[in-house]
């Protein structure tokens, strides 16, 4: 993941916009801007965190085939979630990003 600019030449599409995502969401926690929304600490409002909280996390594909079934972690491993994602000649693939967040419900 790190350095966090840099090129993403790894020949694969899937691996590389996978890697393109961990990249941002690890610089917005960096500079203050993506917040910890899991744990006990951050119940009733999200907390900074410098350190991306990895757990927090989880991705589908939604472009160009979906994953419809279950989602993957944070830092899976591409060779098992990937396959059959991209086909050559159409658009990038597109990522939702799911995100845990604890909240408290004041009466």
């Amino acid at each position: 993941m790190y350095p966090f600019s840099g090129s993403t030449t790894t020949g694969n599409t899937i691996e590389n916009t996978s890697l393109q995502k961990a990249r941002v969401l690890a610089t917005l926690h960096r500079r203050g801007l993506a917040k910890r929304t899991m744990g006990s600490e951050a119940v009733c409002g999200a907390t900074t965190e410098p350190m991306i909280p990895k757990s927090q996390y989880k991705f589908n594909t939604f472009y160009y085939n979906p994953e419809t079934s279950e989602s993957h972690a944070f830092g899976e491993s591409p060779i098992r979630w990937g396959a059959g994602r991209f086909v050559p000649g159409k658009a990038d693939p597109v990522y939702m990003i799911w995100r845990w967040k604890d909240c408290c419900r004041n009466l």
